[in-house]
């Protein structure tokens, strides 16, 4: 008898993606042990990408929708708010441009399952970075920055949205409030599955083929061409560029959240909200060994944006 195959609802998003599109398409459809339907929404495209969603909607279990241009992030918080939490038990960000391997899907699954808990999960893997034909690419940026904790998240949300696959219970967290400060979606998902007292689940093995071009929203194939001294005067840049502020993500699971942040999570949310008020504040959040990641550059870079009253 064959075992039942656990359903997945695909969540994803398009602009100007026709050259891309297929290929993801095919690989998402080729996925092996799972059931997947997939829920797209095209984000304004002017190229043949609603086109290309309308025939795959023919002939696969593919919903879409067309919107204005809201931008990648808001685009994937308008497919949570719209996609029935009664469609699947697991849901997986997709991004248009990426292979995925037979196997994504149901590794996921399988690693959330064995945790058996009835809270809020997420899951994340290691990816295989390839330029825009698939090809191999060396990839100067090796080391991934692992962090399970609620502090440690808050201060730096690393994971990839395109290896996200999480459960209905955080699916329901995430409808429940659309932040006004966004930097991405996926860092907003994992801030807000660890604060909220979930389990963040990573993978060390890579699942996808991880396409970088000149289009990417993040990222970019140039960078993986650098030269050493480039790559290391970019590193030196990136160290002192804030572009992701966790005290206004504080401010934005209090205002959302509020008594629904667990106790021993609340006060230190808190701090890091209040981080920008004065010296006090900053040194307060400096000295907070709960907002570690426990790799020895991130943590330094989140004290000297704390110090200098960018947090």
């Amino acid at each position: 008898m064959r075992e039942m195959e656990e359903k997945v609802s695909v969540l994803l998003s398009t602009y100007n993606g026709e050259m891309y599109l297929p290929v993801q398409l095919r690989s998402v459809f080729g996925q092996k042990g799972v059931d997947v339907k997939v829920f797209a929404r095209d984000d304004g495209s002017t190229d043949k990408s609603t086109a290309i969603l309308n025939a795959w909607a023919k002939t696969h279990p593919l919903k879409y929708a067309c919107g204005n241009n809201a931008g990648a992030a808001r685009s994937f918080l308008k497919l949570l708010q719209d996609v029935n939490e009664d469609e699947s038990e697991w849901y997986a960000y997709c991004d248009q441009d990426d292979w995925w391997y037979p196997d994504k899907l149901k590794k996921a699954v399988s690693m959330l399952r064995a945790r058996k808990t009835d809270g809020p999960m997420l899951y994340y893997s290691d990816t295989t970075r390839v330029g825009p034909e698939l090809e191999k690419i060396e990839n100067p940026f090796k080391r991934h920055y692992h962090v399970e904790s609620a502090g440690g998240l808050l201060t730096f949300p690393d994971g990839s949205g395109c290896t996200m696959v999480f459960n209905r219970q955080l699916l329901l967290l995430l409808k429940k409030y659309e932040p006004e400060y966004l930097f991405m979606h996926d860092t907003w998902t994992i801030v807000l599955c660890g604060v909220l007292g979930g389990q963040v689940i990573y993978d060390p093995v890579s699942h996808i083929k991880y396409r970088q071009h000149a289009g990417n929203v993040l990222g970019g194939v140039e960078k993986m061409r650098y030269s050493k001294p480039r790559l290391f005067w970019s590193r030196v840049t990136k160290f002192f560029t804030y572009r992701y502020f966790p005290s206004l993500v504080a401010k934005e699971i209090l205002n959302g959240y509020g008594n629904a942040v667990p106790k021993e999570n609340r006060n230190l949310v808190r701090k890091v909200a209040d981080a920008n008020r004065g010296i006090r504040s900053r040194l307060a959040v400096c000295f907070d060994k709960r907002l570690r990641t426990g790799y020895l550059l991130i943590d330094m870079k989140h004290y000297v944006q704390t110090v200098v009253g960018k947090l």
